[in-house]
């Protein structure tokens, strides 16, 4: 897919959505993305207002979760939590 249609796709689930929950993941949660002892750390969570609910990973993979930097002076990374 080219990066155009990446971003329309993208725009299409995101744009002029509402954040209206944000949590961090509990163990459970970790465990059912990708199967258990796939995730050792556990990420933020983001609740839509159309109900979704999106997560960082470390790759397209779903191979643990990640970090999401930001522009913002006092908060310019949300970290994984580690047990």
């Amino acid at each position: 897919m080219t990066d155009h249609k990446w971003i329309k796709l993208i725009a299409e689930h995101f744009v002029n959505k509402k954040i209206v929950s944000v949590k961090i993941m509990d163990e459970t949660e970790m465990n059912n993305c990708f199967g258990e002892d796939c995730w050792h750390a556990r990420a933020v969570a983001f609740k839509l207002d159309n109900g979704h609910w999106f997560y960082p990973s470390q790759d397209d993979e779903g191979n643990g979760a990640g970090a999401i930097f930001t522009t913002m002076k006092k908060l310019p990374c949300v970290p994984v939590m580690h047990e």
